[in-house]
């Protein structure tokens, strides 16, 4: 059984809003929804089920962010368009090359 619980505004037409959601798109998996006053409650019969998967792996959100912490994107637009922003330099170098073995030399 699995407890869903929205944060702030759990009015019942967002709760229906969301089993609607899970039935549509686990509607090939076998489970049952029942909507409740604080939360939806998931009872999946099959836990090799990729609704059992993937209910296991949510976690709870983290609290949001103060708008005034947040950088306008006017400012940072320009750090993306110059291209600082590389993956060749957002990513730590291997220590090893990582393509050693995996690419055989021409003959």
């Amino acid at each position: 059984m699995f407890k869903i619980e929205l944060t702030n505004n759990s009015n019942k037409a967002r709760l229906e809003q969301l089993a609607d959601h899970f039935k549509a798109r686990f509607a090939e998996q076998d489970f049952s929804v029942a909507i409740e006053t604080d939360g939806l409650s998931i009872r999946i019969n099959d836990t090799d089920s990729v609704l059992y998967f993937y209910l296991s792996n949510l976690r709870t959100a983290r609290e949001r962010l103060d708008l005034s912490k947040v950088q306008p994107a006017h400012e940072i637009t320009p750090t993306f368009a110059s291209g600082a922003m590389s993956m060749a330099l957002c990513w730590p170098r291997p220590t090893k090359p990582w393509h050693k073995g995996l690419i055989s030399p021409a003959a």
